[in-house]
């Protein structure tokens, strides 16, 4: 989307987008309020979930939008959840290695991030219904663990367990 100001050089290096290649694409306005309008109050998965929130909180607030779901963060869902132990980080690199993820391009790309956070996503759901017998993992599950220390994330996922509706 072409946001109406000039891509820093960092980001370039970073990304690889250029304002070449942006010129031409529409805007940011448009491209909130259509993704704003597919989404609607469906809870959202992002892996610096903290960096995702400000960024589309300001955008729809240039569109007079609100957000209006909640957001889980993966990156703290991986540190919490993964057998794989580092800071959260390092650990998203480790954990991607360890589970043999597929990488789907270049990273910090917008396609590319959303494969791998979705990979990961995946993973952590077998993982919490392999290892840990979760039978729903729900984005209401997904909040109560990122906030869970990793030594407390069993008594976290019973507690779970115990409070669902049979």
């Amino acid at each position: 989307m072409n946001a109406g100001v000039r891509i820093p050089s960092f980001i370039e290096s970073l990304t690889g987008i250029s304002d070449t290649m942006i010129r031409s694409a529409p805007s940011a306005a448009i491209v909130v309020r259509e993704v704003s309008d597919f989404i609607g109050d469906i809870p959202l998965v992002a892996h610096n979930a903290s960096f995702d929130c400000k960024f589309w909180d300001a955008e729809l607030a240039r569109i007079k939008h609100c957000r209006r779901q909640e957001f889980a963060y993966s990156s703290f869902l991986v540190a919490g959840a993964s057998p794989v132990t580092a800071s959260a980080k390092s650990q998203t690199g480790r954990l991607i290695r360890f589970a043999k993820l597929p990488l789907a391009g270049r990273a910090h790309r917008a396609l590319a991030d959303a494969e791998i956070a979705a990979s990961l996503l995946v993973h952590l759901e077998l993982e919490l219904r392999g290892r840990f017998k979760v039978s729903d993992v729900s984005h209401e599950l997904l909040s109560k663990i990122q906030i869970a220390p990793k030594a407390k994330l069993a008594h976290c996922l019973e507690r779970h367990q115990e409070i669902q509706p049979s």
